[in-house]
């Protein structure tokens, strides 16, 4: 008989929003996103392997769900906690930018075990849990039972939501030393991020009056919530910073559905500065 047991561990656990979508559009692209999504696990083990700290990091992706497991032991137990919120902004950030990706999921504290081969634990029941029923938008919410052992309001790349809940604010990682001349790499990234968002909410911020399925209809009323969020934290981003590139909306009513949905899209593109 298999010795095994669980282990105390931070969990990140979260769905990949559109992944049927992706490779109904991106087919070529497949390759790509599988590459990079090996790459996003290379660089946590290697960031993991030069920390002061020994710091046990595993990572899994199955379908569109991915898991992120960081075992920990008292003198790391801080440590740990901000390399899963760093690495987690970051594969948001990644995923958005470059494919049009976004996120949703949970960060929590449980049991696990995880091996080539099984993922098991309690841990992993609550974390899929908070995904599935309290994260609602393309976000990943901290388990608010966290709030005990620190004090979320002092990390830089968490905030409260409108609703209360924590959650990764990985549009924090993006920067802009000067938003009248910035860096190219940074206006580049910006702009990227700006774009993606602008071709979600193109697409899925509407109702499709093909629709006759009530089912179906219920169903585009909540993937449009979701987009409504993601480009209002995206103006919010921007327009904390002062940086010039907006994205333009108006909240229309589907005549046919008497629904609301997203009108009216449109890009402010980066202000050419004369000298």
């Amino acid at each position: 008989m298999i010795h095994a047991e669980t282990y105390e561990t931070f969990i990140a656990y979260f769905d990949v929003l559109g992944y049927k979508a992706f490779f109904e559009d991106k087919e070529n692209d497949i390759s790509k996103f599988l590459a990079n999504s090996l790459s996003l696990v290379e660089d946590t083990r290697n960031i993991a392997k030069q920390s002061e700290e020994s710091i046990s990091i595993q990572y899994k992706l199955f379908s569109d769900n991915c898991i992120l497991v960081i075992r920990f032991d008292d003198s790391s137990y801080r440590k740990a906690f901000q390399q899963l919120v760093d690495k987690v902004a970051y594969l948001q950030m990644k995923f958005l930018k470059d494919y049009r990706i976004p996120i949703r999921g949970a960060v929590t504290k449980g049991q696990i075990f995880v091996n080539n081969d099984i993922v098991f634990g309690s841990g992993l029941i609550t974390a899929e849990k908070l995904e599935r029923v309290e994260a609602q938008y393309p976000r990943i919410i901290i388990d608010s039972s966290l709030g005990e052992s620190f004090d979320l309001s002092k990390y830089k790349l968490i905030k409260k939501d409108y609703d209360g809940k924590y959650y990764i604010d990985f549009f924090s990682l993006l920067k802009v030393s000067n938003v009248y001349s910035p860096e190219r790499e940074e206006k580049t990234a910006i702009c990227k991020m700006r774009d993606s968002v602008f071709y979600l909410v193109e697409k899925y911020g509407h109702y499709d009056n093909r629709f006759k399925d009530r089912e179906k209809i219920e169903e585009s009323g909540k993937t449009i919530l979701k987009y409504l969020w993601l480009l209002m934290k995206y103006n919010e981003y921007v327009s904390e910073r002062k940086i010039p590139v907006h994205i333009r909306y108006q909240i229309g009513v589907n005549e046919k559905f008497l629904r609301f949905e997203i009108d009216e899209v449109k890009k402010d593109t980066w202000p050419v500065i004369l000298n």
